[in-house]
């Protein structure tokens, strides 16, 4: 049998009127969470297999002193160090989508890694036609030597692109291939400088909110 992970976020503050009774937010989120635990056992059942919340029998709170930076890193942790068939674990994280619109610095970084991202796909794309509309109907495979028709080669794939039926090796050259490198790491460099900006927004003035969940039997 397998497992999936099964998380909910809370915002303390937007929580219905009738946890207000409840004087800090932990017991706040225990008498949410349960609920919710309770409304998947009556509609999935009570087996350590239903692959819903309704396994997990309250939460274990951790790092509540430490939010962590973005709701990424929250999740992450939490399958990280949560068991299957074991209390569900409650940490906080800084929300940055929660709190008024991004400002210009977040906005513009992530603007510089959706375009990152996007020359990262035009460059893909200009491989694969490059490679399948050449002038000369056949490709010579730089690995085995092998002759092969060009609108062959897109039968058979190696990271995505035509290969060679013989032995399996990419027919993109090494130019293009170390071109498309350098693309994919100035995506993933923006889009890790965006989070970078983001997560340090989020801490100044992002709202604090709880995620509680873990693996859950299937």
């Amino acid at each position: 049998m397998g497992a999936h992970d099964e998380t909910r976020i809370y915002d303390p503050s937007k929580l219905d009127s009738v946890y207000d009774k409840y004087v800090s937010d932990v017991d706040k989120i225990r008498a949410i969470f349960a609920h919710h635990c309770e409304d998947a056992r009556f509609e999935d059942g009570n087996s350590s297999y239903s692959g819903s919340i309704g396994q997990f029998n309250g939460f274990v709170t951790r790092r509540i002193d430490r939010p962590f930076d973005s709701e990424d890193e929250a999740r992450k942790w939490i399958l990280k160090n949560h068991e299957k068939w074991t209390p569900a674990l409650a940490v906080r994280f800084h929300c940055l989508d929660c709190s008024d619109k991004p400002s210009v610095k977040v906005s513009r970084a992530r603007e510089a890694a959706k375009k990152a991202y996007q020359k990262y796909k035009d460059v893909s794309f200009d491989i694969y036609e490059k490679i399948l509309n050449g002038k000369s109907p056949l490709i010579t495979c730089k690995n085995c030597g092998s002759k092969i028709n060009r609108h062959f080669g897109h039968r058979t794939s190696c990271i995505g692109y035509p290969a060679c039926p013989v032995c399996h090796h990419t027919l993109a050259s090494i130019t293009s291939m170390n071109r498309l490198k350098k693309a994919e790491e100035r995506w993933k460099s923006k889009s890790e400088d965006a989070d970078k900006i983001e997560a340090a927004e989020a801490k100044k003035k992002g709202k604090i909110l709880w995620m509680v969940g873990g693996w859950v039997g299937e």
